[in-house]
């Protein structure tokens, strides 16, 4: 029988364990180790502790019942429990075919990976709430301490965009919905567990490789290519943002997000971290001769960068302006203009780097504190 202090033992070198694969601080704090306790038995904290973090590398199911000595029915019994928690991802072997498997990052699995299926339970509130606290303690800062933001990048309105402008393919979501082999889209887990917005919640979409673990083992559901961009089209004429990852290659998610509970833009609106995403190389013009003043995109701007300027003379049409250093140039102002009034123009030249391991690195050069 495992003693309590034992037990303590397991979950703290499981917290160091994460830290050494290069994981997001995870502080030692109480909350840390109550979620921990909340979703991983002691068993399946030492199975985890011989498990790689997502990124770093990969462990066969063959591999852990070797390392562990135990039966392969028990292993593969912890394993499954950790997928279905949202702890481990899984992934085919490039050469074999074989499902292997690596970690989550902690305070990420206790988002899209965990509320990923749309179930709610006790457990899972629990943990959200836990992490709530946290996160209004200051955990923004801790997962964003650099000013080179490593995560989050908007993805601007295509539709909308200026048509003189030379657009590259990393800025166009429909590329990569159209290039992937497979788009499947989950639960957001932002939406799911800080419940502060009334907005759906099945918006998450990711790509090819991953779509078996999301579909198999967080109840994903599979979309053709038509209906991830009708969703992308209908989420953005809604009022959400998209975002994907901060670099030119192939997105590991897309997100329809909102202000309210996604953890990309919470720091941004909450916290004024700047460095929490990247906004886009456009900003808003309006056409005056068909622009009205009705305030359409002011009411459905997240950012509250939209003004209404009254005109000088009483009789003369007032017309909208844009803030710049708040816009984050999603052109969601343009997706629900009703006179097609606005147009996204290209004002910046900002280039990701090239990989999201390369903005991996950029990010931890660029460390604020």
């Amino acid at each position: 029988m495992t003693s309590k202090t034992e037990t303590k033992t397991v979950y703290e070198e499981l917290r160091q364990h994460y830290l050494a694969y290069g994981a997001f601080t995870l502080p030692q704090r109480k909350e840390v180790m109550q979620m921990m306790e909340i979703r991983y038995t002691p068993e399946e904290a030492e199975l985890a502790l011989l498990i790689p973090l997502n990124g770093v590398g990969v462990i066969s199911l063959e591999q852990l019942v070797e390392q562990t000595g135990k039966a392969e029915t028990d292993v593969r019994g912890m394993i499954d429990s950790l997928l279905t928690k949202g702890l481990l991802y899984m992934v085919r072997h490039r050469e074999t075919g074989e499902e292997v498997f690596c970690l989550w990052e902690f305070i990420y699995s206790t988002i899209t990976p965990m509320w990923g299926d749309g179930v709610v339970t006790d457990d899972k509130r629990k943990v959200a709430e836990i992490r709530e606290k946290l996160w209004d303690a200051g955990l923004p800062f801790m997962l964003n301490p650099s000013s080179h933001p490593g995560g989050g990048r908007v993805m601007p309105y295509e539709p909308k965009l200026d048509p003189e402008a030379e657009v590259p393919d990393y800025e166009r979501y429909s590329h990569f919905i159209n290039q992937a082999e497979r788009v499947c889209v989950v639960a957001c887990g932002c939406r799911m567990s800080v419940g502060a917005c009334h907005e759906p919640v099945w918006v998450c979409m990711h790509f090819n490789e991953q779509v078996e673990y999301w579909t198999k083992y967080r109840r994903g559901r599979e979309l053709s290519k038509e209906e991830a961009l009708q969703l992308v089209e209908d989420s953005i004429r809604g009022g959400m943002v998209v975002t994907g990852q901060n670099s030119q290659d192939f997105p590991f998610v897309f997100c329809l997000c909102c202000k309210d509970c996604c953890v990309v833009l919470r720091p941004f609106y909450e916290n004024h971290i700047r460095g929490s995403v990247v906004v886009p190389n456009y900003l808003p013009e309006w056409d005056l001769e068909k622009c009205k003043a009705c305030s359409t995109c002011r009411k459905a701007c997240q950012p509250g960068a939209i003004g209404r300027h009254l005109s000088h003379v009483e009789g003369e049409r007032d017309h909208m302006i844009v803030m710049a250093d708040r816009c984050i140039g999603c052109g969601v102002c343009s997706a629900v203009c009703p006179r097609e009034a606005i147009t996204l123009k290209r004002v910046r030249n900002t280039i990701p780097e090239a990989t999201g391991y390369d903005a991996y690195l950029k990010t931890k050069e660029a460390v604020l504190w």
